[in-house]
């Protein structure tokens, strides 16, 4: 009879041989996530924290070197325009004096174009996200912004809405107890107040992607239109963008602006509101907070911008936000990216401590009818995703400026 020979394998290799299963299975299902061993500092540039409830900024940051003990969060604040001319410096691409920055998403596509950004791993951010982000905004449309075949090279944290504040009594004041719907009705608020020394209507800081390019898309200038990009000459050639400059432009020949358009910043222009001196502006609806700072009892609500007479499509609303990249420069890279993805974890936290439009976690729209109004607002829109048309956008900033000035 022809015999079996069996092997019998000894009980110590079959435990060695389970364990090494095991921590290879672990390691496989394991997130993944970059480890700093060595101590490291980053130096966090940003304008975020005026805008944030006391301390807000300061506690996520604390909490996120309690998560991570190896890195150490220092935080430096610039101005918006400060920061802008200091990305655009040469120091910035060279030897950069920061590790994570805060971006306006109209500084990114000449950002990315100069390779000042570093390359981001898309799968590190879309892992914290929902379907929609805090705001409200679906996921795909905004990370799909700076997401196409280069890569991803910022994030978006927070994103708010532009829209038009108005102030209830001097509306009334002007014969409207009610926004206007439209272009001319808009003009004769402007008129009606100038004309019976109550203030002036609009006020145009030198913030023109909030102030200014809402009203071109409004007139229906729509994204197809521009898909691929907008080179600034092309732009300024286009029948209805010309059409929107136009009616800027006369508003501030006829003397219906604030005094000094384009010579304040975005902080004044919430002032001048905040006090009765301009009966609308436009803004993101973080500003609620901040109108609410400086005066408590102060009437007022929000809509969109009003559209010239003959549109007749969806209401649209621009929105703009805060988003934070690397420099590509960087000496803490690694670290830097740990911090975007924990700043990438918190969009709620920081929508509410900033005041933006929170839906996932239902404040502050409990807390304020305005806010519920901008939500509904926002849902009803034609929602708009400027800030990646340009490659240029001081020189179309500026261009813009001097078509409204102009005599």
């Amino acid at each position: 009879m022809k015999q079996k020979h069996i092997t019998f394998l000894r009980f110590d290799t079959v435990i060695f041989i389970v364990a090494v299963i095991v921590l290879v299975f672990s390691f496989m299902i394991a997130p993944r996530k970059k480890v700093v061993f060595k101590k490291s500092t980053i130096v966090f540039l940003q304008w975020w924290e005026a805008g944030m409830d006391d301390g807000s900024l300061d506690k996520l940051i604390r909490e996120f070197e309690h998560e991570n003990p190896a890195i150490n969060v220092k935080m430096a604040e610039l101005s918006k325009n400060d920061t802008l001319r200091y990305l655009r410096d040469g120091t910035f691409a060279e030897q950069p004096l920061y590790d994570i920055v805060a971006l306006d998403p109209y500084w990114i596509p000449e950002l990315i174009q100069k390779n000042y950004l570093h390359k981001l791993e898309p799968a590190l951010f879309y892992a914290h996200t929902t379907e929609e982000t805090a705001s409200g905004m679906p996921v795909d449309s905004l990370y799909k912004t700076f997401t196409g075949a280069e890569g991803l090279y910022a994030i978006p944290v927070v994103t708010f809405g532009n829209y038009l504040f108005y102030n209830i009594p001097l509306l009334r004041d002007a014969g409207f107890d009610r926004p206007p719907k439209t272009r001319e009705d808009f003009i004769d608020i402007c008129k009606n107040l100038v004309d019976g020394g109550g203030g002036y209507g609009y006020a145009i800081s030198d913030d023109v992607w909030v102030d200014c390019f809402p009203w071109v898309w409004q007139a229906g200038v729509g994204i197809s239109r521009v898909d691929g990009g907008f080179p600034a000459e092309a732009f300024f050639k286009d029948r209805t963008v010309r059409q929107s400059l136009a009616f800027l432009n006369g508003l501030n020949r006829g003397k219906l602006l604030y005094p000094y358009p384009f010579e304040f910043n975005a902080a004044e222009k919430i002032k001048a509101f905040s006090e009765g001196r301009a009966a609308m502006v436009c803004a993101p609806i973080s500003a609620v907070r901040q109108i609410r700072a400086l005066n408590a009892g102060l009437d007022f609500n929000v809509t969109t911008i009003p559209p010239p007479r003959n549109y007749s499509g969806r209401p649209v609303l621009n929105v703009t936000g805060w988003f934070a990249g690397v420099p590509a420069a960087g000496q803490q890279i690694d670290s830097a990216v740990i911090f975007l993805e924990f700043l990438n974890a918190k969009k709620s936290e920081l929508a509410q401590a900033s005041g933006a439009l929170a839906v996932n976690t239902g404040t502050p729209a409990e807390q304020d009818g305005i806010y519920q109004k901008a939500q509904n607002l926002f849902n009803g829109a034609e929602i708009i995703e400027d800030y990646f048309l340009f490659s240029d956008i001081v020189q179309t900033g500026a261009a813009l400026m001097d078509e409204v000035r102009k005599e």
